[in-house]
C-alpha cells in the first residue's frame, strides 16, 4: 500500500491527506467471467503474445488453431483469440497431449458443460 501523507495546506488550512483509492479485488473472477475474458482482439493477442498479425492468421489458416476453440469468428471481420489456451499450446508445441488436456479442461469449465442443478418446486418435486 502507499506510505500515508502528511496532512497538506491549502488558502483555507491544513486538510487531511486524501486516502488512496480502494485496490480492486484480486481474487480470480467466477468461471463464466474467466471463460468471457479468455477472447481477446487480434490487437490485444499480438501484444500479449508478440506474435505478428500476420502470424496469428497464418496459425489459424493452417489449422494449427482449432475455430471454436483457439479462436472464434464473431463476424466477417471480428475474429477473437483465446488467450489462455493460445499461450498453452506456444508452451506445449512439442507435447501436444499436454495440450490436448488443457483443451479438455477449458471445455469442461464452459458452462453449457456444467452439470445442471435440478431443483424442487414447493411441492417436493423435482422440476424438469
Amino acid at each position: 500500500l502507499l506510505p500515508s501523507l502528511p496532512p497538506f495546506e491549502s488558502a483555507q488550512g491544513k486538510y487531511p491527506p486524501i486516502p488512496p483509492s480502494p485496490t480492486p479485488p484480486t481474487s480470480p473472477p467466477h468461471s463464466e467471467d474467466k471463460a468471457m475474458l479468455l477472447f481477446v482482439s487480434k490487437r490485444q493477442a499480438t501484444e500479449c503474445l508478440n506474435l505478428s498479425s500476420s502470424t496469428l492468421k497464418k496459425y489459424r489458416l493452417q489449422g494449427d488453431w482449432i475455430e471454436g476453440i483457439h479462436w472464434v469468428r464473431i463476424n466477417s471481420r471480428c475474429i477473437r483469440y483465446n488467450l489462455e489456451l493460445i499461450r498453452d499450446w506456444l508452451h506445449n508445441r512439442q507435447n501436444p497431449a499436454a495440450h490436448l488436456r488443457a483443451i479438455e479442461a477449458y471445455q469442461a469449465s464452459l458452462l453449457s458443460n456444467q452439470r445442471r442443478v435440478r431443483r424442487k418446486n414447493t411441492l417436493g418435486q423435482y422440476e424438469k
